[in-house]
């Protein structure tokens, strides 16, 4: 028929319905005008041509060319749907059709099923922006150590793979894990706080160390094996696997020891003149805000580690009682006796005033 010659609409909508088992072509008014649709019997493209009696569905064969608005794909068509309709020539898309980008080429030998599949779905790139990385935490108990101190030091590394995003088939989906950006861990080193890095089998460990006056390093590095390929949407590879690498992902994490502020309130007169007497005072990392006297107390001392000073110090009814506080300096150790001293500003009160119950509230920089 001279069917084979015309311009065909790509016009695809449906399946044809089976005829009965042994049916062949489909009846008259199947299809409708310009309709294209797959046979379930015979798996042959049928295209629906008006006739003056009605509707005829003919099949696709021989010489002829499909048309889809300007992009047109020219040759022999024959064959089926799933792959032996080919072009015979290589097209170049001039517009963005489907998952077509202009400028485009599509070869020769491309299939029907193959065409129509970029017609309909465009090809994603994977999210490869995720990872990998690593934490690393040096942790010691209660949060905080003293100067002079000995203390357990917990370390600890994590270590995050990251994740190839996005699906390789159906409905493109760009949060679907595909697999882990990098490979698998393959060694750790660790420093633990001497300042060089040592093997560690899996980068967690403890470590017993003694504080002086300065801050202790520690720090971790991963090595891990090369990631797998990445892939489109439509499956195709995509960039290159994410290379192995050897100490890498460097992490470190800082403890600084720090000095407690003394303080001690009495209704006796209290010792104050060396380190000893500083220490047998109540200790704490906190500033005190205040100091409870009870009924009875005439003494305080507060001794304050350097850097601090108090600025103020309201008393019962609200009023200054920081002329009454007279300051000197004191050498206090650290938490080891005779070692790491360092000039504390004590401060001390005195009153001959009827002992009650108040607080001295005070402003410490």
């Amino acid at each position: 028929m001279a069917t084979n010659q015309s311009n065909i609409d790509i016009l695809i909508k449906r399946r044809l319905d089976r005829q009965g088992a042994s049916a062949d072509a489909p009846g008259t008014n199947a299809l409708k005008s310009g309709e294209l649709a797959m046979n379930e019997v015979d798996k042959t493209v049928y295209y629906g041509l008006s006739t003056v009696s009605g509707i005829s569905a003919i099949p696709i064969a021989g010489a002829g060319f499909l048309s889809k608005t300007t992009a047109n794909v020219t040759g022999t068509v024959t064959g089926n749907i799933e792959g032996g309709t080919a072009t015979t020539q290589a097209l170049t898309s001039d517009i963005l059709l489907g998952g077509y980008n202009a400028g485009e080429e599509i070869p020769a030998g491309t299939t029907l099923a193959q065409f129509i599949t970029g017609l309909l779905y465009r090809e994603y790139n994977p999210d490869l922006s995720n990872g990998p990385s690593s934490s690393f935490t040096a942790t010691v108990p209660g949060g905080v150590v003293e100067v002079g101190a000995t203390a357990v030091v917990t370390l600890n590394t994590t270590f995050n793979q990251g994740q190839i995003l996005g699906s390789t088939s159906g409905t493109w989906n760009a949060s679907t894990v595909q697999g882990a950006r990098a490979g698998a861990a393959t060694g750790y080193k660790l420093d633990k706080g001497t300042g060089e890095y040592v093997d560690d089998p899996d980068g967690d460990d403890t470590v017993s160390i003694a504080f002086g006056s300065a801050a202790v390093t520690f720090g971790s590095k991963v090595s891990y094996a090369q990631g797998p390929q990445p892939f489109t949407s439509k499956g195709n590879p995509y960039s290159t696997p994410l290379d192995a690498a050897t100490d890498a992902l460097e992490k470190t994490a800082t403890v600084t020891p720090q000095r407690k502020y003394f303080y001690k309130v009495s209704s006796t007169p209290i010792a104050s003149v060396n380190s000893s007497d500083i220490r047998s005072m109540t200790g704490s990392f906190n500033k005190p805000a205040s100091l409870p006297f009870a009924i009875g107390d005439l003494y305080a001392v507060l001794a304050l580690p350097p850097g601090h000073s108090l600025t103020a110090a309201i008393g019962d009814g609200g009023f200054s009682v920081f002329g009454n506080y007279q300051s000197k300096t004191v050498s206090v150790d650290g938490a080891t006796p005779g070692q790491d001293s360092a000039n504390y500003t004590v401060y001390t009160f005195q009153t001959n005033e009827q002992p009650k119950a108040i607080s001295h509230v005070y402003t410490i920089s």
